[in-house]
């Protein structure tokens, strides 16, 4: 089953120039579930990539700007790539909700197949996910059932990204991170 969600603020406000800094995902018929808050809002930290383009940069897929371009990187079909985020201290994360860029000529930057990661120190990393596999090109599409397993609390997380719809660009419109309950 496919869910589709927008990303409020607290008071409902789906927009840019949030008046509150937590992020929340709503299904679009306006019911609220708790447990998708975005952590990287609640928890801070730091974005990171395998490389950026022109200014589109890592933290622009954590900015909770639903429609806007986020995170982009001129690959030259070089894979794989990965978008991160670090954590100050460890989190459970066991969900992700991923959208892909906002413009109409982006959108076949899309992501193909990837899976999340988690790590402690940032270089060895523990496979959290099964591998997804994506085929729609919709701007803003929220990439469905992006949940895993997962209890233990890590600082790092990213996709991993094998492949992408493009072969020359990838890149994300948005990431949250959703802590395990």
């Amino acid at each position: 089953e496919e869910l589709n969600f927008k990303r409020v603020n607290s008071l409902g406000e789906s927009k840019f120039g949030w008046t509150e800094e937590i992020a929340t995902f709503v299904a679009v018929d306006g019911t609220l579930n708790t447990s998708t808050i975005d952590a990287t809002d609640v928890y801070g930290g730091t974005a990171s990539a395998s490389g950026v383009f022109s200014g589109y940069v890592a933290a622009a897929a954590f900015d909770n700007t639903l429609d806007a371009l986020g995170w982009a990187y001129n690959n030259n079909n070089v894979w794989p790539q990965w978008l991160a985020w670090e954590f100050p201290n460890p989190v459970a994360i066991n969900k992700a909700i991923l959208t892909n860029r906002a413009e109409a000529d982006t959108n076949n930057r899309s992501l193909n197949t990837y899976y999340f990661e988690a790590s402690n120190d940032g270089i060895t990393w523990v496979t959290l996910s099964d591998t997804f596999t994506n085929t729609i090109n919709t701007n803003n599409y929220v990439h469905p059932n992006t949940t895993w397993i997962n209890s233990t609390p890590y600082k790092h997380y990213r996709v991993f990204i094998e492949n992408g719809l493009d072969t020359t660009y990838v890149g994300v419109g948005e990431l949250a991170l959703v802590e395990a309950q």
